[in-house]
């Protein structure tokens, strides 16, 4: 039982004890608040490996340790792995493009000098491999989301199916 737990019950009893858990998504902004949260109830501690680097994630893991060590709390971990993501290249041109619905887009890691409409340039050569006429592609943290409808070497032609937020 953790210092929060403790006091809640000792002013609630066990009809005051708390049934849930506060899970608190934490990024490098966060480490000095980490105690505050714990106090406020935090019942896990969220890492997002996508966000800080790992100095940061360890030393957040280290201190959530610290805090249920020498401090009494019971925080638990959840670590949050990155996902398998590819890199939209830097082409030269429009830093936002929209995807309209039903648009046939080309994805290649083919180099190219300048910017072509409808098409993302990826930096990873062989990043269809595995892929298949039919597979979906999804963007952009899931904000749009493609249909494969033709594969031809490493280039997959795709129709947009859901363009996401306007």
């Amino acid at each position: 039982m953790d210092v929060v737990s403790e006091a809640e019950l000792r002013e609630k009893g066990f009809m005051g004890m708390r049934k849930t858990k506060l899970v608190c998504t934490v990024g490098p902004a966060c480490l000095d608040a980490l105690p505050a949260l714990a106090r406020g109830g935090m019942g896990v501690a969220r890492v997002n490996l996508c966000h800080g680097g790992r100095d940061w994630h360890r030393a957040a893991m280290t201190e959530v340790r610290r805090l249920n060590e020498e401090e009494g709390f019971c925080v638990s971990l959840m670590v949050d792995t990155e996902g398998s993501q590819l890199l939209v290249a830097d082409h030269g041109g429009a830093a936002s493009v929209k995807a309209e619905d039903c648009s046939e887009w080309l994805f290649t890691s083919k180099k190219t000098d300048k910017a072509h409409p409808f098409t993302m340039h990826v930096n990873f050569d062989k990043f269809s491999e595995g892929i298949l006429v039919g597979d979906e592609l999804v963007v952009d943290g899931g904000m749009a989301t493609f249909e494969v409808t033709e594969k031809k070497g490493n280039d997959l032609r795709c129709k947009c199916t859901d363009p996401g937020l306007g």
